[in-house]
Formats: C-alpha cells, sequence, structure tokens
C-alpha cells in the first residue's frame, strides 16, 4: 500500500462537508479561493488553461459526465458547450451548491447525482465524455474507478483529466503539508497516470498545464506565464502547476 495514499471515502465525503459548511474556513485551499464559481469567471487563468482547453474538445452534441463536480466550480463553463451536463459528487452537501450554481446561472441542461467515482451510478455506454478535475487523487480505490470511467464512456468517448504535477516545487509543499492531497503526491506525474490508465485506455495527450486553481495570485499567474513563455516553453515546461491528459476508450 502506497504511503501517500487518499483518506477513505467516509473522511474524504466528512472532510468536504465540513469545507462547504465553513468549518474549515481557514483552509488554504478553501471556498472562497478554490470552490466559489462566480469568482473563477473572472480567472484569467481559467480562460486560458481550461476553458479554451474544453471547447477543443468538447462539442454541443455530447453528453458530459462531470465527476466530482464538487459545489459547481466548473458547471458555468462546461454546461453551455455540451449537450447535456451530469454533475456527480460523493458530497451531498456541494451537490446542493451546485443546484444553486446551475439555478443562478440559469443552465437548463443540467443534471446533478450524487455518487461515488468507483461505483458510478450510470448505465455502460452513457456519456461522449468525461471531464474529471483534480479528482483522481481522492479516489481511495482507483483500480475500480478506471474500470468504471471506461465503462460509462461510449466506444470511441474520451476522459478529459487535470490533475496536480507534483514537479512544481510549491506545490507538492502544499500536498505534503494537508493530508486530505496525500494522493497527489501518489500520483502527480505523467507515467504514473501512463501506468493508471494505459491497460484500460489509449493515451492521446500527456501535458502539462498551467491551471491555477484556489491560490491563484499575480505572482503565482506571472510565473507560470514565464513557464509557458516561448523560451520557458523549452526548459521549464515541467514546472507547471497542471497535468491535462486525454484518454480514450478504444472502439
Amino acid at each position: 500500500m502506497p504511503f501517500f495514499r487518499p483518506p477513505d471515502p467516509l473522511s474524504n465525503n466528512s472532510f468536504y462537508s465540513g469545507m462547504i459548511s465553513g468549518a474549515l474556513g481557514g483552509y488554504i485551499w478553501g471556498k472562497e479561493k478554490r470552490f466559489n464559481p462566480d469568482r473563477l469567471v473572472e480567472s484569467p487563468s481559467l480562460k486560458k488553461h481550461f476553458i479554451d482547453i474544453l471547447a477543443r474538445h468538447l462539442s454541443a452534441e455530447e453528453t458530459v459526465l462531470d465527476i466530482g463536480c464538487g459545489c459547481g466550480t466548473f458547471t458555468p463553463f462546461i454546461s453551455p458547450i455540451c449537450d447535456q451536463y451530469v454533475g456527480m459528487d460523493i458530497s451531498s452537501d456541494l451537490l446542493l451548491s451546485c443546484r444553486g450554481v446551475a439555478r443562478d446561472y440559469d443552465l437548463n441542461n443540467v443534471t446533478l447525482t450524487n455518487g461515488s467515482a468507483d461505483c458510478l451510478p450510470f448505465a455502460s455506454n452513457s456519456f461522449d465524455k468525461l471531464v474529471v478535475v483534480d479528482v483522481i487523487h481522492h479516489i481511495y480505490n482507483l483500480e475500480a474507478a478506471i474500470h468504471e470511467f471506461r465503462r460509462v464512456l461510449k466506444p470511441g468517448g474520451r476522459a478529459l483529466v487535470f490533475e496536480p504535477n507534483k514537479l512544481n516545487f510549491a506545490l507538492a509543499l502544499l500536498c505534503l503539508f494537508d493530508r486530505n492531497e496525500w494522493g497527489a503526491l501518489g500520483l502527480g506525474s505523467k507515467a504514473a497516470y501512463r501506468k493508471l490508465f494505459s491497460p484500460y485506455f489509449k493515451i492521446c495527450k500527456l501535458e502539462y498545464n498551467g491551471l491555477l486553481i484556489g491560490p491563484d495570485s499575480k505572482l503565482g499567474r506571472s510565473m507560470v506565464d514565464t513557464v509557458n513563455s516561448q523560451w520557458g516553453k523549452v526548459l521549464l515546461q515541467w514546472l507547471n502547476p497542471k497535468l491535462f491528459m486525454v484518454f480514450e476508450k478504444e472502439a
């Protein structure tokens, strides 16, 4: 059993319920920093490193499952560029918040479901795309979850995955001091995700990504811009805070 394993599902659910209730208001990745769609609408990092990328991979005819949709952080960005958006989360408290987001943004194609990534409550071959943002390193039963990802995707469907890159020193240090984020240290590399997904999926893309969620300061954005500048791409891509990966279920 790897040392840097995520908390069990019960502890994970309890943690996020505490966050949404405000009991963990001082938490470094707290609600106002990370789980606030109104704030993220204005984020230049989200526009450049998330929305523009998703727009290239999703289409208006597709049914999309957002695994670990949380309180609806990304719902306003995914819902408008697909036909049907289905959000799923382990926390009923987070889903309640997500319903409020769908209502506030007048999103009429949104369905929300309570469930766990390792036992998805959907029929096989249901979705064209999965969107999975900062979720996989929190999953306790990883192999079962990857099987489930493959099962619910249609043949030729793809999982679009964003995960922390542990080669980013600052990010790795934050994760080290946060028990809830230890899974990112157990994974967090291209090699680890290649090993995890390659038995079940065709690997279409494994690349570094500059998305900043949560702590998103001008200094942080400036550092990411440097890493992704013309010269930085040659030498410093591996310092990006995120990995962006695309895995396809072959027909």
